[in-house]
Order: C-alpha cells, then sequence, then structure tokens
C-alpha cells in the first residue's frame, strides 16, 4: 500500500516534506448535471472510474492519488529525503504531474489548482498538513487553467537549477515542464507531455486531440456560456506551446484568431 510512502522508520504514521497539488474540475458540475438530465449517471460514474483508473496505472508508485467529487489531490513525499533516490528525480515530479494533467484535459475535463510543498500525511481515510492548505489556498490564484507553484515551490526549482546539471541532452529537462507568465508566475506546462526526448520534436498526434478535445469543449459549453475566458486562455496556451517547440508543424495544429499568450519559458540558467 501506498501508505508506507508516510511512515517512519518505527512504521509509525508521520508527516514527511512532501510535493501536494490541490485541484479544481471545474466543468465537473456541469458533466454531472448533464448526465442527471441525460439518466446516465453510472456511464458517468464509469467514465470517472476509469479516468481515474488509468491515471493511477501511469503514475508513478510514489505519487498518491486522491479523488473527491470535483476535487483532485496529488501527494508526492520528497526524494531528497528518500534514499533510494536522487536529486534529480523532481524532474520525475513535474514530469508525472504534467503528465495527468494532459491525461485529465484529453478526457474532456477542465481543471486548475496548485502545487506546494511542505508537510504532508496520507492515507486511505486521512489527508493531512501544512502542504495541502497552502495547495488549497492557493488554487483560486490560477485564475485560468493550469497548475501554478507556491512560492516556496518556485524558489526550490530556481535553487535546483542553479545548483545542478539539468540532465543528458536525450532526457527532458526540468525546465521544459516549467512555464511563467508576465506577472512572473510559474506554471505547469503539461503539453510538454507530448515530448518522447528534448532530440525530438513532439507527437503531433497526441497535440491534434488535444486542439480536437478543447474544440470540443467551447462548442458544448458555448450554449450554457460556462468557460469561455478560461478555454480561451487554453487555446492561447496551445498555440504558445506549437508555435514555440514546433514552428514548422502543420498550420490545422493551431487555434486561428487565437490572440498571443504572455508565457516565456523560464530562462534561469
Amino acid at each position: 500500500m501506498k501508505e508506507i510512502l508516510w511512515l517512519n522508520k518505527i512504521n509509525a504514521p508521520s508527516v514527511k516534506s512532501s510535493f501536494c497539488a490541490y485541484l479544481d474540475i471545474l466543468n465537473y458540475r456541469h458533466k454531472m448535471l448533464i448526465a442527471d438530465i441525460m439518466e446516465d449517471s453510472n456511464d458517468f460514474l464509469r467514465d470517472l472510474i476509469e479516468i481515474s483508473r488509468k491515471n493511477v496505472n501511469t503514475l508513478n508508485n510514489q505519487i498518491q492519488l486522491k479523488i473527491c467529487n470535483d476535487k483532485v489531490v496529488l501527494g508526492i513525499p520528497d526524494y531528497n529525503e528518500l534514499d533510494t533516490f536522487n536529486k534529480h528525480n523532481i524532474r520525475r515530479v513535474f514530469k508525472d504531474i504534467a503528465r495527468f494533467q494532459f491525461q485529465i484535459v484529453l478526457s474532456g475535463y477542465i481543471i486548475k489548482g496548485a502545487l506546494s510543498y511542505g508537510g504532508l500525511f496520507i492515507n486511505d481515510s486521512l489527508i493531512y498538513g501544512d502542504a495541502l492548505f497552502s495547495s488549497a489556498d492557493l488554487r483560486n490564484e490560477a485564475i485560468y487553467p493550469r497548475i501554478i507553484l507556491s512560492e516556496g515551490m518556485k524558489n526550490k526549482v530556481i535553487r535546483y537549477l542553479n545548483a545542478y546539471d539539468d540532465g543528458p541532452d536525450d532526457f527532458i529537462p526540468l525546465r521544459a515542464y516549467i512555464l511563467r507568465d508576465d506577472t512572473g508566475r510559474f506554471f505547469i506546462n503539461y503539453l510538454s507531455s507530448s515530448l518522447i526526448t528534448s532530440l525530438d520534436p513532439p507527437d503531433y498526434r497526441d497535440l491534434h486531440y488535444h486542439k480536437t478535445v478543447i474544440d470540443i469543449l467551447c462548442r458544448s459549453l458555448k450554449n450554457d456560456g460556462l468557460y469561455f475566458e478560461e478555454l480561451s486562455w487554453v487555446k492561447q496556451y496551445h498555440n504558445y506551446f506549437i508555435s514555440f517547440c514546433c514552428p514548422c508543424a502543420y498550420k490545422s495544429l493551431l487555434f486561428e484568431d487565437v490572440e498571443e499568450t504572455n508565457c516565456e519559458n523560464i530562462d534561469i540558467l
């Protein structure tokens, strides 16, 4: 059981320094109401179970995933405190969280939230710790469908990039999983999950599917007047990623009539 991650050397429950993401599924209630109207609530439930199962199977076994209605919590003990990991595995934390967000979006859900660092404990019946409060309090500052970093998490990333080599050329470096906006806010660059190595272009099929899903969400929510600004931002972000990572890609991957967004790669090194 993953509860062992939050046990001390004498197998007693223990708060550990951890990464904690607290996420809101913005269109969860809308999907649930539609399912109730169409009398296919059980189909909606099976969809949620499948999404949970798929993500649990693809996340590495150091991550604890909890979903309660439209709230999602991801907890990851700090690898630096575990003898079996090295300091470069902070890259794995961001890789897994980016992959989780990407898969959730491809399943038709809009999420936003925050990633923080601090004390955390998770078992089958309890989530406890200041990291949870920090990310829960911060999530509304994300504004758009993105996972922002707390100041503590941002400083940890900066220290890491200043202190350590960011991996071999064929690795996806940590910086690839993080963007910053014009206010200096850091957030997860989840479309980097379409990258295989830093030497190869992204998987165009994944990016095309992402565009298709966002198009479908825009059409399905248009009549209800829901999440227009949020989905407009996702389109901007999508076009930014295409323009930056694969400027020679087919124009069919781009959303038309979308303003540029104020994102840039972090350039600490």
